[in-house]
């Protein structure tokens, strides 16, 4: 039978490679017993070889409803599927519904009075105004049988088709393009830097003001005006 791993856990930068080793044979090769919580075997699942096969389903919702822009903290804590510039759309497609402090706006489509799953939500990032859909995508694994142990995790946003024959060069492309994207959007990535710039070509041991003076300018893209 199928049992839970209780000593691994999947983080937002590793869902699908973690997932692989959360669901173990049991008493397969004289390996311990694990379950989570004890007794309880995860639903739905077969043992194949040395692992399991689950079934799972794939689950999308709004994760802000109502007529009002989203806070801009739990904006950027938890929207996590990005979208076009609004824009990028046809005329009249989207329209504006609310603005909120911090510079939260939010978009919905022609005919909708409220958020939904279309629904575009636009906030800074690090100087940067971002977009994303108001949407989570959750990955369920097991059955909704409340007797027995659901899982789920958050379902990632990717380019490239999990199978080889749906890859493409575009879309690796785009793949480093985001992941580029993200790294250099990081609030870590402008103090670092800066501090390296400066203790290369400036002084060995800057001051948090100087810092922080050049880390707005790497934000912003202007210093002074200029």
């Amino acid at each position: 039978s199928c049992k839970y791993v209780i000593d691994r856990v999947w983080s937002g930068q590793s869902h699908f490679s973690a997932v692989s080793r959360v669901w173990r044979r049991e008493g397969r090769g004289g390996a311990p017993v694990w379950a989570k919580p004890p007794g309880r075997r995860l639903p739905a699942c077969e043992p194949h070889g040395s692992t399991c096969v689950c079934e799972t389903s794939v689950e999308s919702s709004a994760v802000f409803v109502g007529t009002d822009a989203p806070p801009i903290d739990a904006a950027r804590e938890l929207l996590r599927i990005g979208a076009p510039h609004v824009a990028m759309f046809d005329a009249g497609t989207y329209s504006s519904l609310a603005s909120g402090p911090g510079g939260v706006e939010a978009f919905v489509r022609a005919g909708s009075g409220q958020l939904d799953e279309n629904a575009i939500v636009a906030f800074p990032v690090n100087g940067t105004t971002r977009h994303y859909f108001n949407k989570a995508s959750t990955v369920r694994i097991g059955s909704s049988d409340s007797t027995l142990t659901p899982h789920s995790f958050r379902n990632p946003p990717h380019f490239v088709s999990f199978l080889f024959k749906g890859a493409t060069r575009h879309a690796a492309a785009n793949e480093i393009e985001e992941v580029l994207s993200h790294l250099f959007l990081h609030k870590n990535v402008a103090p670092f830097q800066c501090r390296r710039l400066i203790q290369r070509f400036v002084t060995s041991n800057p001051s948090p003001t100087y810092i922080r003076h050049c880390a707005e300018a790497f934000v912003s893209g202007e210093h002074d005006g200029v």
